[in-house]
């Protein structure tokens, strides 16, 4: 597998926080804290290898003298100091060395003057941290503010459903010689990446029908190569056996089946390095899990699909980084967990 660049990473950290409450009180408000940001975050940033390093460019200190009276009437100066900070922010992956500056702008406020550059940079990374990744503050709950995005937002169709329709749909594309834009134009798809979700059955099976139509088309010009491709005598007629069939006995016809029988799935049991375990949902609420491994014989990681619950049940004693034996079945393209441990694998 190809190592990420760094703005894959940003949006494989970016993906870890969809939402963070308001659960810091304030002066008559609600707000999210520094830490908690910084919580939330910090996690995928070191499993990503992604270091973030803050730099000041220029800063202004603005002292501002504020009359007032004590609580016995007698008149009081205090000085406030208003410090502001033209930042730098650089992403920097420890694996590649691969780096991404982007500048930013904070404040602070304070009475005695010392602790302005340490409340304007407080202020600088939890909102730099929070516009980086998009993250949402409302006051909702987190359910009601998903619950309110799922209404707004459509629902588009997961990578495993694309991949598998990209593949029927290259298929077809060979077997029929035109571009894959052509084959999901003719059915009404104009971008398969941005398809709503609850497209993905009907456009599945529209290209099931259009590919079994291209196979079967494409039998009779296999056979004509075939024939093609005899070799000829020195008459030129193409060499056949020597032993004809007799007039008064037709050679049998084997009928040709409509729906051609798709083949057992191949079943193999390898040992691997476990990198990483990454849990999700279906559309359907359905539980499943990714397994990123390393086969022995091969340095390209790999995705095994966990979505059983007897296999669910299975990786809960693995352990990340460790060496695993897997029952894997390879179909439509993907991997999917039989079992774990030494097992007996089918043929």
């Amino acid at each position: 597998m190809t190592a990420k660049n760094i703005y894959q990473k940003l949006i494989a950290v970016r993906k870890t926080v969809p939402y963070l409450q308001k659960d810091q009180q304030g002066h008559n408000f609600n707000y999210v804290g520094s830490s908690q940001v910084l919580g939330a975050l910090r996690e995928k940033m070191d499993e990503q290898g992604l270091v973030l390093f803050p730099h000041i460019i220029s800063s202004k200190v603005t002292p501002t003298a504020v009359q007032s009276q004590d609580k016995y009437g007698n008149p009081k100066v205090t000085t406030t100091y208003f410090t502001e900070l033209e930042m730098e922010f650089e992403w920097v992956d420890a694996e590649s060395g691969e780096s991404k500056k982007v500048p930013f702008y904070a404040q602070g406020m304070d009475i005695g003057g010392e602790k302005g550059v340490g409340k304007a940079l407080t202020y600088a990374e939890k909102y730099f941290l929070l516009k980086q990744f998009n993250i949402p503050t409302d006051q909702d709950d987190p359910d009601a503010f998903n619950n309110r995005i799922d209404h707004i937002l459509p629902k588009v169709a997961s990578d495993e459903q694309i991949a598998e329709l990209n593949g029927y749909a290259g298929e077809i594309s060979h077997l029929r010689g035109v571009a894959m834009e052509g084959v999901y134009s003719a059915i009404g798809v104009q971008n398969v990446n941005k398809m709503p979700a609850d497209w993905y059955l009907p456009v599945r099976n529209n290209l099931i029908d259009m590919l079994k139509k291209a196979r079967r088309k494409a039998e009779p010009q296999a056979t004509q190569r075939q024939q093609q491709s005899l070799p000829v005598n020195e008459q030129g007629d193409q060499q056949v056996s020597e032993q004809k069939p007799q007039e008064t006995q037709p050679m049998p016809v084997q009928k040709r089946q409509e729906t051609p029988q798709p083949s057992s799935p191949q079943v193999t049991f390898e040992s691997f390095t476990l990198k990483r375990i990454e849990h999700g949902q279906t559309p359907q609420k359905a539980a499943f899990a990714k397994l990123f491994v390393v086969p022995f014989h091969s340095n390209a990681e790999q995705i095994v699909f966990a979505n059983t619950a007897e296999t669910l049940e299975q990786i809960k004693e693995l352990q990340e980084g460790s060496q695993v034996s897997l029952q894997v079945r390879q179909e439509n393209g993907f991997s999917f967990l039989v079992a774990v441990g030494e097992a007996v694998y089918a043929s």
